[in-house]
């Protein structure tokens, strides 16, 4: 009876392990497909993770053929003198000639108060052991976070499913623009691992290992004197090379016969043949022949309303602009002569016959006594102006006022620029505005 207690209580903290060490650190859902994002802690190389919806497979993406970009950035500070030699540049070697070419693509690069990129994601894969050599002190000032800002960069730029930053420094840092907590939101943002290698008696610890926590990474301290990592380090790193990535699977296969709130289940086999479960839910998208089914709702009709008053709104304003621009077609009328009054009033000549009078149906509307109704009218031809009287009570006259003792009652005249119009005893001046 001791030994089944005993059985029973050690298989619920298996299972109860088993759900921790699977983290799903994100869900993005639409109408067709939904894209996991998940990692184990501690890492562990695995097969490709299953999915599960009330015990039947969805069929979803292999993480075998997915890449990782490693971003190696080491401090050449003064301070690091002793430990890159003697500790950094060999470990990076050992590093990298456990990297596999098909599954990682890396980054190198030294740094300072600048950045000295040695080698680019895009250069040939087996350049290290030259690369690394190139790896040399220089300055004495750090500006850690800035720096690896730059490098989170160059990692956004890489297509691969899996993003990790290495920083290899003592943690000291001599920031003024950026500080810790804007490298971390920068990497939460992009999905970006951050690891920390820590070197020196004087590290600053807090410095580089609050992002690697904050990024579901860790940090290593080397040992003081020899500048050397732990036995077993590389098989301790490795997994986080390939530890978590992009599941896609499609939801067309079961959304018509599941809908709303769904329980997934996603199960990770270890390659020691652990099988690692954790359940999670979607929203499964309704599909148009269920609306169809159970009758109108308002939600389901909400979409298409709201693009109908769109439509509506849309349809108004052009009518609007349009209307607009009716409105304001004389006003893009080319003006080809102005008549200016004593009192400096202008009244614009568009039009190749232009009616003056009192009459409101004029296109120049004088309101006086002296004015008739339809007085004169003023004529554009060949590139000429002429104005003819309209057979008015008072007359016109071209430089010389129409009412005057003895001067004989004109019908029509020729117009320059400068002249001086009479409508009666109303004075116009002429004024020509071609171009």
């Amino acid at each position: 009876m001791k030994v089944l207690m005993i059985l029973i209580l050690f298989a619920m903290v298996a299972l109860s392990n088993n759900d921790k060490n699977i983290e799903i650190l994100s869900i993005d859902e639409n109408n067709d497909s939904v894209e996991l994002n998940w990692i184990l802690n501690p890492p562990q190389m695995v097969y490709s993770p299953s999915i599960f919806l009330k015990n039947k497979e969805i069929n979803s993406k292999n993480i075998a053929s997915q890449k990782t970009s490693i971003f190696f950035l080491v401090d050449t500070s003064l301070s690091m003198r002793g430990a890159l030699s003697k500790g950094i540049n060999p470990l990076l070697k050992n590093i990298i000639n456990n990297l596999n070419s098909k599954r990682h693509n890396y980054a190198i690069a030294g740094f300072d108060k600048n950045l000295n990129i040695i080698k680019n994601f895009k250069d040939n894969f087996y350049l290290y052991s030259d690369t690394i050599d190139n790896l040399k002190v220089q300055g004495s000032r750090t500006e850690l976070y800035r720096l690896s800002l730059d490098a989170i960069s160059e990692l956004k730029k890489q297509d691969t499913t899996r993003k990790i930053l290495i920083m290899i420094s003592d943690g000291d840092f001599e920031d003024t623009t950026y500080n810790v907590d804007n490298l971390i939101d920068e990497a939460k943002k992009n999905k970006i691992k951050i690891l920390s290698f820590a070197y020196l008696e004087s590290v600053k610890i807090q410095g580089i290992q609050k992002p690697a926590l904050k990024t579901n990474g860790k940090m290593w301290i080397a040992n003081k004197k020899t500048h050397k990592m732990k036995k077993g380090f590389i098989a301790e790193l490795l997994p986080y090379f390939d530890n978590g990535g992009i599941v896609t699977f499609n939801k067309k296969t079961f959304s018509s016969t599941f809908l709303g709130t769904e329980e997934l289940l996603l199960s990770i086999k270890t390659l020691s043949d652990d099988i690692l479960e954790k359940k999670f839910t979607i929203q499964v998208a309704k599909k148009q022949k269920e609306i169809e089914k159970k009758g109108f709702k308002w939600n389901d009709y909400f979409a298409f309303i709201l693009l109908l008053v769109a439509f509506l709104l849309g349809a108004i304003f052009i009518v609007l602009l349009k209307k607009d621009k009716k409105i304001d077609k004389r006003k893009v009328k080319k003006i080809i002569a102005i008549l200016i009054d004593e009192r400096g009033n202008k009244y614009e000549i568009w039009k190749n016959i232009t009616s003056i009078g009192k009459a409101k149906d004029n296109d120049i509307v004088i309101l006086a006594s002296y004015i008739s109704n339809y007085h004169a009218k003023i004529v554009y031809k060949y590139n000429k102006f002429s104005i003819f009287d309209r057979n008015s009570t008072n007359g016109i006259g071209v430089n010389l006022p129409a009412i005057r003792e003895g001067n004989s009652k004109i019908t029509q005249s020729k117009l320059k620029d400068g002249d001086k119009i009479y409508l009666g005893p109303i004075e116009l001046k002429f004024q020509k505005n071609l171009i």
